[in-house]
């Protein structure tokens, strides 16, 4: 072996050694801090890399509390940056990576924990991981760039996006928007408002009684089939349509104009707002509750 292979060589087993010394010694760090609220909070959290759960409490205080471990391997510059801070009853968080330069296998393991009140508004904004959230009421706003969304018990007005993740909403009211470029969707509520949107997934939506229809109802995928479920009291104008599908009446329909197989245009108890439902590729199902 000549001079230059022997110095590479043991620049790689120096750096392995490194490696695996860094692997192994990773342990758990831990940012904590909390902050009083007098008022209707606002909370705000900003995460480039971590899974985030939302969970509420009968305090008047906002408490982040973030769990990490770096399994660096021989890593040059970058760094991670936690911050937080208080203005008024405005509370927000931010964690993030600056780049860097890395030898070997190196990734990072974070959760977040949000404890807040149960009345508060939330913005929340992830680049990459899921995201957990229930038992609010306000104006609550979830965008994750690549990660599922499981949400419950949300009341206001709410919108929930992932670029890439399944969606399951459940037990919502008031004015929901749910989207994913990339995903799945479950919604299931009572609803005033609603937008349910998927680039590549099926979409369920249960709609539970006592629901008005204040404004045009959208739901679509460019690939899915779609399941609707309604209660069978429930007045409006249907414009179900499935490029490359069938449509399936559950409950009376009223139809309007001709009849076909991958479209359907009528009324439902006299009629009302529209509900427009359509997919790209897939099959539609209309049924009562």
């Amino acid at each position: 072996m000549n001079a230059v292979s022997l110095s590479l060589a043991n620049f790689a087993l120096g750096a392995l050694c490194i490696v695996s010394g860094l692997v192994s010694s990773a342990r758990a760090e831990e940012y904590v801090k909390a902050y009083p609220v007098a008022g209707h909070a606002e909370v705000r959290v900003r995460a480039d890399d971590s899974s985030v759960h939302i969970t509420t409490w009968d305090e008047s205080r906002v408490e982040f509390r973030v769990t990490y471990k770096d399994f660096g391997a021989l890593r040059i510059g970058g760094k991670l940056h936690i911050d937080s801070n208080q203005n008024g009853d405005q509370v927000e968080l931010t964690e993030i990576i600056s780049p860097g330069f890395t030898i070997g296998v190196s990734y990072l393991e974070m959760h977040t924990e949000v404890r807040m009140p149960k009345n508060a508004n939330l913005q929340l904004e992830v680049h990459d991981g899921a995201v957990e959230l229930a038992s609010l009421k306000g104006n609550i706003n979830v965008r994750t760039g690549d990660g599922a969304i499981n949400a419950s018990q949300l009341s206001g007005k709410i919108d929930l996006r992932s670029g890439d993740g399944a969606i399951e909403a459940l037990d919502l009211d008031g004015q929901c928007t749910v989207s994913s470029g990339d995903g799945t969707i479950h919604a299931r509520g009572r609803f005033d408002s609603l937008d349910v949107q998927s680039g590549d997934g099926s979409i369920q939506v249960q709609v539970a009684a006592g629901s008005k229809i204040t404004s045009p109802w959208s739901i679509r995928t460019h690939d899915g089939s779609v399941g609707l479920a309604v209660p069978k009291d429930l007045a409006a104008d249907l414009d179900l349509s499935s490029r490359d599908g069938h449509v399936k009446l559950g409950i009376p329909v009223a139809v309007q104009g001709e009849i076909s197989d991958s479209e359907v245009r009528g009324t439902i108890n006299g009629g009302g707002p529209v509900i427009l439902v359509h997919t790209g590729d897939g099959s539609i199902r209309l049924t009562g509750i």
